[in-house]
């Protein structure tokens, strides 16, 4: 009996680096020391590479080959952090290749600029005590007050933020002594931020280090 092979004609084909629903995220490409190289939103994703373009602004040239961190911003998928090699760059886009996905703790790095705006914090909604952010991320900020809280304390801040009004829950997860004993420094994460505020910050942090690429740059 004549036994007929098939070949198999298709090719395994290789996992994206990230999941193509992430087109459009923004993100932010920072060198290895947490220098912010540029901001941008991821334009094609592919097994061989990431592409970020800022169509508003031109763009940083990389170097080829420099190792760099994508902070990667979803509120509905969740945020990524990658890290991968510049491969193509010009004014208008970058291709980072190599990736490969970074730990949480990278993650909760990511995003952060420094700040000194002055707000409220309380154990209750509305009203509470002075303090001010010094500094600011997507997860969470580092808060300076005489108030005394303990680590795992969940609370409540206020704050300007572009025009909008910020009532965000915190959990304290970080807390150090001035060394007068009569300033308290946190270290927050926010709990369950709302769209809208999400939105808001993603905003705020992305137009400062748009400010701060500027300033690099004269």
């Amino acid at each position: 009996m004549r036994m007929l092979w098939r070949k198999n004609s298709k090719k395994k084909e290789r996992p994206l680096p990230l999941p193509e629903e992430y087109i459009s995220s923004v993100c932010e490409v920072k060198t290895k020391g947490n220098d912010l190289i540029v901001t941008g939103a991821i334009t094609d994703i592919t097994p061989d590479y990431i592409e970020i373009a800022d169509r508003t602004n031109a763009m940083l040239v990389v170097s080829l080959g420099l190792t760099v961190k994508i902070n990667i911003i979803n509120n509905r998928l969740g945020n990524r952090v990658l890290e991968g090699k510049s491969y193509v760059s010009t004014s208008h886009f970058l291709r980072v290749v190599e990736l490969r996905s970074i730990s949480n703790r990278e993650q909760r790095l990511s995003f952060r600029v420094r700040t000194n705006i002055r707000g409220k914090i309380s154990r209750v909604r509305g009203g509470g005590v002075p303090m001010v952010v010094e500094d600011l991320s997507i997860g969470g900020a580092r808060l300076r007050c005489s108030e005394r809280f303990v680590k795992g304390d969940k609370l409540f801040v206020q704050f300007m933020l572009a025009n909008l009004m910020m009532e965000l829950p915190i959990i304290v997860r970080h807390v150090k002594t001035a060394e007068n004993g009569s300033v308290e420094y946190y270290g927050v994460e926010f709990e369950s931020l709302p769209e809208a505020q999400s939105d808001a910050l993603c905003a705020y942090l992305f137009q400062r280090q748009r400010e701060q690429i500027a300033q690099s740059r004269r």
